[in-house]
């Protein structure tokens, strides 16, 4: 799509939502119920097409898988609640993986834009929270995990990644650092009061010790030669 009709269909699109707001103001509709909310969930998935027909016919508009995506994820958002009561909860889940998609297709397309792993695991991880949330009581798995391990966990992982797949290339080694530590953290705090969670710390202590003790030995070992 040319830059001259991608931008005619935005206007006409923003237009829409200027005399609807307008109208809304002045009383003159009142934009409740089903029929509103699947109106501003296609306009959304609408405007989420016409970015990424931007994007597919030249990718050197990558930016343009930022709001292509982020409009998608909100007409998926508006759209499941009116759908059914069940996919409500799970429309933060819908809309934070839509911006986290962006920043993945804007890697894969241009792996020199390695900074992009970060927002995208940091969503990823934001959706993984607020879908976890929803089925922690029901699937009885709360006391195994809690939400905020998760998160740090899923902030590690990305660092982790960024460190792996660039490390050496584009010197990200530091990302291990953060990683390193929020990996920990998320081990610590998604055990917490858990039933599984008096266990890890003695256990980590544990494991600390014979280490020390087999290094110091080791060590020993090789001087004494």
């Amino acid at each position: 799509m040319s830059n001259k009709y991608w931008r005619v269909f935005l206007g006409i699109g923003l237009l829409l939502f200027g005399v609807v707001a307008l109208l809304q103001a002045t009383n003159v509709i009142d934009v409740q119920g089903k029929m509103w909310g699947f109106f501003f969930a296609g306009l959304f998935l609408l405007g989420g097409v016409i970015f990424l027909s931007v994007l597919a016919s030249d990718r050197k508009q990558w930016w343009t898988a930022i709001p292509g995506f982020t409009l998608l994820g909100l007409g998926i958002l508006v759209g499941s609640s009116m759908v059914s009561e069940n996919l409500a909860p799970f429309g933060a889940t819908f809309f934070f993986l839509g911006i986290s998609l962006a920043f993945w297709v804007i890697y894969f397309l241009q792996r020199e834009r390695w900074w992009a792993l970060i927002p995208a695991g940091v969503l990823l991880s934001l959706a993984a929270v607020t879908g976890y949330s929803q089925v922690e009581e029901s699937m009885a798995i709360g006391k195994f995990v809690n939400g905020g391990g998760v998160f740090l966990l899923g902030l590690g992982l990305t660092f982790a990644l960024v460190a792996i797949l660039h490390g050496r290339k584009n010197g990200t080694t530091w990302a291990w650092i953060p990683g390193g530590i929020l990996i920990v953290l998320g081990f610590i705090a998604g055990l917490e009061e858990t039933e599984l969670g008096k266990f890890v710390l003695p256990a980590g202590l544990v494991i600390a010790g014979i280490f020390l003790i087999g290094r110091a030995f080791a060590k020993k070992g090789t001087a004494d030669e």
